[in-house]
């Protein structure tokens, strides 16, 4: 799929379609920020744990897992902004939005100079890298508190109550993706104009590729198989609805099958491991607490419990 100067890729052909030229033109003008293609909250006790199912995640499908990607801005927090910001979180002064770019993520790859399963920290890198910090107590607050003086108490760090909103965007333009950066950035806390101009350069040198590309005849061979990690898997096991047990012990009865994928990941608060594909072919992703009822020999067979 080419770029559209015009379209915003985000944006699909048939809502473009249903505006007016008119609205066309104001859209273009606002340009509004995307929203993100896949959200969820990450509890700080899990925080480790889900960077680390993202990251077996994507280079289990052959991707990239990178949290200091080329076009973030150079300098880092002293001391005394961590430790401002881990205050202010643990007050709930703040937020703990983090947002990534993983092409591919949650839906279908749309062709792009980005390869798929590339996953990219493109907002908050400071505040995640403070928070991770500061749950290995390399960080204190108020005074000399590390996180494990706080445990058991209404302010221990590990209490549900405390979770990072994570944004993952599905960006396959680099030219796209350092423009939002920018529009992120250029209006937010403030960044040197070397920093600035810095990724401004990064989005030039993509446009121009993108224009060398567009000058390329396309390729005549065949596309490339399917992103999913399994091909009987017929969408990612990250867009895929889960199953509970009175649904999966359903489903296996009237002739339905559990396969293991092969790379598991986390979600939600869940590690899911399998897949349940039911006798009409509707799949779902079934998670390891679940599993636990069901009995072994459908688990590993298929077979009917």
């Amino acid at each position: 799929m080419q770029f559209d100067a015009k379209k915003p890729s985000y944006l699909s052909d048939s809502y473009w379609a249903r505006l007016s030229q008119a609205d066309q033109a104001l859209h273009l003008l606002v340009n509004p920020m995307p929203e993100a293609a896949y959200t969820v909250d990450w509890p700080l006790n899990m925080l480790e744990k889900s960077l680390a199912s993202a990251r077996e995640g994507v280079e289990g499908l052959g991707g990239s897992f990178e949290l200091n990607p080329d076009f973030q801005r150079g300098h880092v927090w002293t001391d005394s902004q961590r430790t401002a910001y881990a205050e202010a979180f643990i007050r709930k002064a703040v937020t703990g939005r983090i947002l990534f770019n993983c092409p591919g993520w949650s839906k279908a790859y749309l062709e792009g100079d980005i390869p798929q399963q590339t996953f990219q920290c493109v907002d908050g890198l400071q505040r995640l890298t403070t928070m991770r910090m500061f749950l290995a107590g390399e960080v204190q607050v108020f005074g000399g508190l590390r996180a494990a003086d706080l445990k058991g108490s209404p302010f221990d760090p590990t209490r549900m109550g405390y979770q990072l909103q994570i944004g993952i965007y599905e960006f396959s333009q680099r030219q796209e993706l350092l423009d939002f950066y920018l529009r992120l950035n250029e209006g937010g806390t403030p960044h040197s104009p070397e920093e600035l101009d810095r990724v401004r350069r990064l989005l030039e040198e993509a446009r121009s590729q993108s224009a060398r590309q567009k000058e390329t005849p396309a390729s005549t061979e065949a596309p490339q198989a399917s992103h999913n990690e399994n091909d009987w898997v017929s969408v990612s096991p990250h867009e895929m609805k889960s199953a509970g047990l009175d649904q999966v012990l359903s489903a296996l009865r009237a002739g339905g099958s559990l396969t293991e994928l092969q790379t598991s990941f986390y979600s939600g608060g869940y590690s899911y491991t399998h897949v349940l594909t039911t006798k009409r072919g509707a799949q779902y992703r079934v998670s390891k607490q679940v599993l636990r009822g069901v009995p072994a020999a459908a688990v590993s067979g298929g077979a009917q419990p």
